[in-house]
């Protein structure tokens, strides 16, 4: 019997285990196969659109290099890829170890061979397509939902249960009660200091129609359907945007900033944003604590210098984690034509290599215009792309750990040429700093936002500690 991997991956997660039944349907393949399973792997709750990172995927590769199987079992292909960069990838590492896979829908694929590979890259673009399509009708499921006055599917918003139809009491009461203290005259500095929220998040929440019963696509307001919760009252809301809309009113805390701290790292004792005055210190008590200049910028260089070196692209917004996705495939679409030129020079003919070059031509075109659209819309998204695409291996995005000192000094240069607000732009997409009473530089308090294993090791040493 020739030993098998069964290799499962669902989208999402659901309350029902389709892993498992996955790995049965594999297991009883293999059985009607004469193969016997010695090792199983998977990825929950992971897309194979997109160039997500598959640890399960990639643990299994790395078992197949070491000669554990011969065979990979799966539902379909489109649980192994769904995109073209990813099957040739795999093609790649199986020939290389000499694995083959055979799934339950779409039969048995040998990847040493020209048919093998062309069909599989066929069905991987077929599997793009799908996908595209499923999209489209996404859209259009949305927009009839919104039209009948229901939310579309998506995150929780504060103060609902998910699905944001039916209201979950206690955080609807602490909107309501925000909207009452608002229209007394409490200031939105001071509404945020209470709920532990940036300004910029009571703002929105007393914007947001949605409170008032609207559902909103695109800007464009529909009264909700009578089954959704209005936590607050149609004219208080409208009230509320009147005060907020007034000619003259103040959106920010005064002039701009001029140091490069302030109104960033926050009071480890009650929330409220440092300012600069000879020391960084805090605006709402002197007796809290405050900290030199020199001292809280370079332990926040050092950190952003960490963040880029060690965090796996930018996913602080959906724009900038796209961004991260695009570039990678791109990276994948360059080497799959390398392979494609290899083959031809190897004496493989041009009419059984041009259907997949006509394919990443296209997948090429389209992710460039894409690229293109998401640059222009995210400054955060395009500083951080153009500081790690000259030094990280775009495809991996694995740090090699010999160059450690090498690279974090690249970094430092690069952030240093940084002008003053690219420089806030990134601190603020990158860390969330807040200083605590004590001494020297152990009482900045940094939490990684993109690059959270960093976090997971901070708390790691202190419970050691």
């Amino acid at each position: 019997m020739k030993a098998a991997a069964s290799y499962a991956r669902i989208s999402e997660k659901k309350e029902r285990d389709k892993v498992a039944d996955q790995h049965e349907q594999n297991a009883a393949h293999a059985k009607a196969r004469g193969y016997e399973i010695v090792a199983k792997f998977q990825d929950d709750g992971i897309s194979a659109m997109g160039d997500k990172e598959r640890p399960g995927f990639e643990a299994m590769l790395e078992a197949a290099a070491r000669g554990d199987f011969e065979v990979i079992i799966a539902t379909e292909e489109e649980r192994l890829a769904r995109n073209i960069p990813e099957k040739v990838e795999l093609h790649s590492a199986c020939e290389a170890y000499e694995v083959v896979w055979d799934t339950v829908r779409d039969g048995f694929t040998d990847p040493s061979t020209d048919a093998g590979e062309f069909m599989s890259i066929i069905r991987a673009a077929q599997g793009r397509i799908e996908s595209k399509r499923k999209a489209r009708r996404q859209v259009a499921n949305n927009r009839e939902l919104v039209y009948d006055g229901l939310p579309v599917p998506g995150k929780r918003r504060y103060g609902f249960e998910p699905g944001n139809i039916e209201e979950r009491k206690d955080e609807a009461d602490e909107v309501r009660r925000l909207y009452k203290d608002f229209l007394k005259g409490a200031s939105i500095r001071s509404l945020s200091i209470r709920m532990g929220w940036r300004p910029v998040r009571v703002r929105e929440t007393l914007a947001n129609p949605c409170y008032a019963g609207w559902v909103v696509r695109r800007g464009e307001r529909f009264e909700a359907h009578e089954s959704v919760a209005r936590i607050v009252k149609r004219k208080r809301w409208e009230k509320v945007q009147s005060i907020l809309n007034a000619p003259g009113r103040r959106t920010s805390p005064g002039s701009q900033p001029r140091h490069l701290a302030s109104g960033i790292v926050r009071c480890g004792a009650c929330e409220a944003p440092l300012a600069y005055r000879n020391n960084y210190l805090c605006i709402a008590d002197l007796h809290h604590p405050c900290i030199k200049k020199e001292l809280l910028e370079k332990k926040i260089r050092d950190e952003v210098v960490n963040s880029l070196l060690y965090g796996h692209g930018d996913t602080t917004s959906p724009e900038a984690s796209r961004l991260h996705d695009i570039d990678r495939v791109l990276t994948k679409l360059e080497y799959a034509e390398r392979e494609l030129a290899a083959a031809l020079t190897g004496g493989m003919k041009w009419s059984a290599i041009a259907p997949q070059q006509k394919l990443i031509d296209a997948e090429r075109e389209e992710l460039n215009k894409e690229r293109t659209d998401l640059l222009s819309r995210n400054v955060q998204a395009q500083i951080v792309a153009d500081l790690r695409r000259e030094i990280f291996d775009a495809v991996t995005h694995r740090v090699d750990m010999e160059k450690v000192a090498e690279l974090k000094k690249l970094l430092g240069e690069r952030y240093d040429a940084l002008d003053f607000d690219h420089k806030r732009e990134l601190i603020q997409g990158q860390l969330d700093v807040h200083l605590d009473k004590g001494r020297g530089t152990e009482r900045i308090r940094v939490r990684h936002l993109v690059a959270v294993s960093l976090n997971e090791s901070v708390e790691h040493d202190g419970a050691a500690a």
